[in-house]
């Protein structure tokens, strides 16, 4: 799956938007978040209702991006999807967190269940 620059990505619709990250992380076999050393953890952003969302991006490019401000000493990590679907999601599931799929800090990102990417995820890579 190729790269899109911001440009491309904006111009896409949200849906657009998660279904080229879901192809994009299944044909990868990874998924991206910023780590901090210090805190020993992933970063973290809260939606709306206060409520603890994992940002997620499909490229090390766009984690990469987003390593500014109160961010600037994550470093991007990969996880593997399959542990990721396997451990990740759940832990995510039982803490009540969700995801943000293409957070950026400006903007925000698409705020997706951790129960819908499993299920999403599943498809494409046992379909």
């Amino acid at each position: 799956m190729q790269h899109l620059d911001p440009e491309q990505l904006a111009a896409m619709s949200p849906q657009e938007q998660y279904l080229y990250f879901v192809h994009t992380v299944a044909e990868t076999g990874e998924i991206w978040g910023l780590y901090d050393e210090d805190l020993i953890g992933w970063f973290l952003t809260r939606d709306a209702d206060d409520r603890e969302l994992l940002p997620v991006w499909p490229t090390v490019q766009y984690a990469e991006a987003c390593r500014k401000g109160a961010w600037l000493n994550g470093s991007p990590l990969p996880m593997s999807v399959a542990t990721f679907v396997r451990e990740t999601l759940d832990e995510l599931i039982d803490m009540t967190r969700g995801l943000s799929v293409f957070y950026l800090e400006e903007e925000g990102g698409l705020d997706i269940a951790p129960q819908q990417l499993r299920k999403d995820l599943l498809t494409l890579t046992e379909g």
